[in-house]
C-alpha cells in the first residue's frame, strides 16, 4: 500500500487558484438587454444576469458593451470569449 503525504497548504493553494476573467462582448444599444444609462454605465438584463453569475461562481467577467459594429469586428477578430448576440 502506498501513502501520499500533502501539506495541506499546498491544497488550499491549489483550491484557491484563480481561473482568468472570461470576456462577453455585447451590443450597448440593445434595451433592455444591454444598454448605457446617462452616465455611460452599461446596464441591462444581459449586465445583471453576467454579474449574478460572476458571483455565483466566482470568476470575474469582463463586460465590454459597445457599438454593434465595433462587437461584430471583435467577433471576426476573434479576440473575446463570448459575444452574447440579439440575432
Amino acid at each position: 500500500m502506498r501513502w501520499h503525504l500533502v501539506s495541506p497548504s499546498a491544497v488550499a493553494q491549489t483550491a484557491r487558484k484563480t481561473p482568468p476573467p472570461i470576456r462577453v462582448v455585447m451590443d450597448n444599444a440593445y434595451a433592455p438587454f444591454a444598454f448605457q444609462s446617462d452616465e455611460g454605465k452599461s446596464q441591462g438584463i444581459l449586465i445583471d444576469q453576467w454579474q449574478a453569475w460572476e458571483d455565483k461562481t466566482e470568476i470575474k467577467v469582463e463586460i465590454h458593451a459597445m457599438d454593434w459594429v465595433q462587437e461584430e469586428q471583435l467577433a471576426s477578430d476573434s479576440h473575446q470569449q463570448i459575444e452574447a448576440s440579439h440575432e
